[in-house]
């Protein structure tokens, strides 16, 4: 049970550097005025998304 509990937070911890290196690439794109059509994380379907102006924002599944 311990080693499933470490897996489950290798791969938590690893999703949150994942999506914080993303978020520097979009951020730095929206600052130099580049539009950006979308931000996911993760590989399609799409399980959640949302358009907040220009860009559409999702989540997909693991692989």
């Amino acid at each position: 049970m311990d080693t499933l509990i470490m897996v489950a937070q290798l791969l938590l911890g690893l999703s949150i550097l994942v999506g914080l290196h993303e978020l520097g690439h979009l951020l730095t794109a929206k600052m130099f005025g580049m539009r950006v059509e979308k931000f996911s994380i993760g590989f399609p379907p799409k399980l959640f998304g949302f358009q907040w102006g220009e860009t559409e924002y999702s989540i997909g599944r693991c692989r």
